[in-house]
């Protein structure tokens, strides 16, 4: 929609949009996957002092895999084959790794009496890294060197990461029926809460000390005073059972819990668990994080599950199929 009646709306987003970040606030490094394949391939020609054509570099930005596909003379050239590489170790691999955000390790075969065994050469894994390290450092020297390349890479830095305005929660609002009278929960907690409830998901990373426990014990006791949800799990390091539990019901004094220790997780009383969580009317069910794993997804969700997966990376393979990717890159897609 556009229009003078809108005008004010947009006078307003103006005011709270992110100011562009220059070059020096960027970190463009080697694997950054907003910077384009066809820059990685003009430095690595630069970089090789071959035609750019000799090189193909693939980004399945699903799973964050590149490849570099070099042709002879990318292979063969001067600078990939003595100033940028060892003599167990080219440029090419060295490049795909520092793209994928590893590094090089040269193995030994050693044979024994056992058979052979792969162990690792220390000094030549230290010289591949050193030459993998100066890679990198002409990928940071050149990035940003072109004017005409500093500005289009600025520009899809910030339209892709630097464009978003945090929003700001304020529990200040919020009433806690049923909670302990004798205890408030500070504003960071209630704004905590308010954002879980406004969001869907939040992560509370709070220090130590900072209240989390009764943070997670109200936002689940709200969201279902609220009918979002119908009963709150909560899943904690297998040590803190006993505390969490004592802590939420120190907090909510009249609460239904259901605390699930390791004997409820045994095989013989599985099914009875799940079946008092999935009929019980809980305000919070607590359960340590090994005993969740044990819980099963059940056959159907496995297979749906599956087929998606399926289905994207198919996807991904006929999107391959129909652009410029190279045979490598699409081997990258079938494994």
């Amino acid at each position: 929609a556009a229009g003078p009646e809108f005008g004010r709306n947009a006078d307003q987003l103006r005011v709270v949009q992110p100011p562009d970040l220059l070059p020096g606030d960027i970190d463009a490094n080697l694997g950054a996957p907003w910077i384009p394949g066809s820059d990685i391939e003009a430095f690595a020609a630069e970089l090789f002092r071959v035609d750019p054509k000799s090189i193909t570099i693939g980004h399945l930005k699903k799973d964050a895999v590149w490849s570099v596909d070099a042709g002879f003379s990318a292979e063969k050239s001067v600078a990939a084959t003595s100033e940028f590489c060892t003599a167990r170790a080219n440029a090419n691999w060295l490049l795909e790794l520092a793209l994928n955000m590893k590094t090089p390790v040269i193995y030994d075969t050693i044979r024994g009496d056992h058979g052979e065994e792969r162990v690792a050469n220390q000094e030549e894994t230290l010289a591949a890294r050193e030459k993998q390290k100066l890679i990198k450092e002409r990928f940071r020297a050149w990035v940003f060197a072109d004017p005409e390349r500093t500005e289009r890479l600025v520009r899809i830095y910030n339209d892709t990461y630097n464009n978003l305005r945090p929003r700001l929660f304020d529990g200040s609002h919020l009433e806690f029926d049923g909670m302990n009278q004798t205890i408030s929960l500070r504003p960071h907690q209630k704004n905590a809460i308010w954002r879980a409830m406004s969001s869907g998901n939040t992560l509370l990373a709070h220090a130590v000390g900072a209240g989390k426990t009764f943070t997670m014990a109200a936002t689940g006791v709200k969201l279902k005073q609220a009918g979002l949800i119908n009963k709150p799990m909560y899943v904690v390091p297998n040590h803190m059972l006993e505390q969490f539990a004592r802590e939420f019901m120190q907090l909510y004094p009249n609460a239904r819990l259901l605390v699930a220790s390791k004997e409820d997780m045994s095989r013989e009383r599985r099914k009875h668990l799940t079946a008092k969580i999935a009929s019980g009317n809980w305000d919070g069910i607590i359960v340590t994080h090994s005993s969740f794993e044990r819980i099963g997804m059940s056959n159907e969700y496995q297979q749906q599950f599956l087929q998606n997966q399926i289905q994207q990376y198919s996807d991904l393979l006929v999107e391959a199929a129909s652009s410029d990717s190279t045979r490598r890159h699409r081997n990258l897609i079938k494994n």
